[in-house]
């Protein structure tokens, strides 16, 4: 069942062609993103630990996105989909931590 109450397979191919895009378009910056900084992470780079902390957010609003197209199919613990947004949700909380990533950017920036 979708959203609106109709079979799935009721939704036109149209509807499904953006989002669809939309998602392959983070997962392919992501991939390219984590390619390139993966050498410099280790190295305590500090444009590799703001690109950490922006291919996490972005895993965390895509996962997100999916999971309101599938409704709550999707939250079920048998749907892959549910351990995947976990998962990006639960990097977060790796370091470095975003929030802290963001608040060493805005010193750098604000101090003379």
């Amino acid at each position: 069942m979708s959203v609106t109450g109709g079979l799935m397979s009721s939704i036109p191919p149209s509807r499904v062609v953006a989002p669809r895009g939309a998602n392959d378009d983070i997962l392919a910056r992501a991939a390219s993103l984590g390619a390139i900084v993966a050498g410099r992470a280790d190295a305590a780079d500090r444009a590799a630990a703001v690109v950490k902390a922006r291919v996490i957010d972005g895993a965390a609003d895509l996962t997100l996105h999916l999971l309101s197209l599938a409704g709550n199919a999707g939250l079920s613990a048998r749907n892959p989909l549910e351990r995947c947004h976990r998962d990006a949700l639960c990097g977060r909380i790796h370091a470095p931590h975003g929030e802290l990533v963001r608040r060493s950017a805005g010193q750098r920036v604000l101090t003379p």
